[in-house]
């Protein structure tokens, strides 16, 4: 048969010999180690939960809290904050890990005639606008602006709440910064 080389028998012997299946077994073994540490590295990285919730300490019902102008919201207050993207006290989210990322905010407009409208932006890095609330509390009652965005992100990249418009907010829980990683990348 032209193309076959036939081996002999001794050969095929020797090659299959106890101590080279056990090279063998052992550099699988090794291989499938190396394999299983990288798969657990990798799970690890995303399936990191990634949540924060940010609110106002204070509140005298009455006249707000002051808000800085053109600055940015400092939540003073975090109830939750896994994976410690949430800084207090510069009032930025700092994304831990790349992925998709969803971002809550209700604002309370005091109900004051002279004060009483709220314009506030959720910015991420670079100056981009992801949403905008508006709240008016010149009525007979306090008026809440609330919305909810999805947004990609870089790992390190930043987003936070900026006052637009408006001088005093409402604090305790009427004003509420949630953010959370719905999948990493």
């Amino acid at each position: 048969m032209e193309g076959v080389v036939s081996v002999p028998r001794e050969k095929r012997a020797e090659s299959l010999s106890l101590e080279s299946l056990s090279a063998l077994v052992m550099q699988q073994a090794e291989t499938i180690d190396s394999l299983q540490t990288k798969v657990t590295a990798l799970e690890h990285s995303r399936l990191q939960p990634v949540a924060f919730t940010a609110h106002f300490a204070a509140d005298d019902g009455l006249t707000g809290i002051p808000l800085p102008q053109g600055g940015v919201l400092k939540f003073d207050v975090t109830t939750t904050n896994i994976g410690n993207g949430y800084d207090n006290t510069t009032g930025v989210f700092t994304a831990p890990v790349t992925g998709v990322y969803s971002f809550f905010l209700t604002a309370m407009a005091v109900n004051d005639k002279n004060q009483s409208h709220l314009l506030l932006d959720i910015e991420k890095e670079g100056g981009v606008v992801l949403d905008r609330i508006y709240a008016w509390g010149g009525a007979v009652y306090d008026d809440q602006g609330t919305t909810q965005i999805t947004t990609y992100l870089n790992e390190g990249e930043r987003v936070w709440v900026r006052q637009v418009d408006g001088v005093t907010i409402r604090g305790s829980f009427w004003t509420l910064f949630t953010g959370y990683l719905i999948q990493a990348m």
